[in-house]
């Protein structure tokens, strides 16, 4: 398996995340997003973006290269970043999805109304 490290949001981020059809326009410096992210060489295979809301972390910008999917990647970001949030003192996640529902039902992630998440979650523009 790949080595998921702590990596910055740059060109090769955004547009694996563009590739996968997700939001880049409010990412780089000065967010409170911090990125996880796996390579093979100088290729960026995948990455993951926690958001710090204060009160609670959003999951977002999970992203897979398309050549390394079907492999388990996705499921070793998201828990890399499970981890990374409760080294952050949050051990529970939120995530806001219309596409993914499935694969994070699979990790054992639950819809919940939006009125009922943190407020810090709940403010958020996503």
């Amino acid at each position: 398996m790949h080595q998921i490290g702590t990596i910055r949001f740059d060109a090769s981020v955004a547009a694996l995340l563009r590739d996968g059809g997700l939001p880049t326009s409010d990412l780089g410096t000065g967010t409170r997003v911090g990125f996880l992210g796996a390579a093979a060489g100088t290729r960026l295979l995948g990455c993951v973006g926690l958001e710090d809301c204060g009160d609670a972390v959003l999951l977002r910008s999970l992203a897979v290269a398309r050549q390394a999917r079907n492999a388990g990647l996705g499921t070793a970001l998201l828990e890399a970043a499970e981890q990374r949030a409760r080294e952050l003192g949050h051990p529970m996640v939120y995530l806001l999805t219309t596409d993914a529902a499935p694969f994070f039902a699979i990790h054992g992630y639950r819809a919940v109304e939006r009125a009922d998440a943190p407020p810090g979650i709940a403010a958020t523009a996503q």
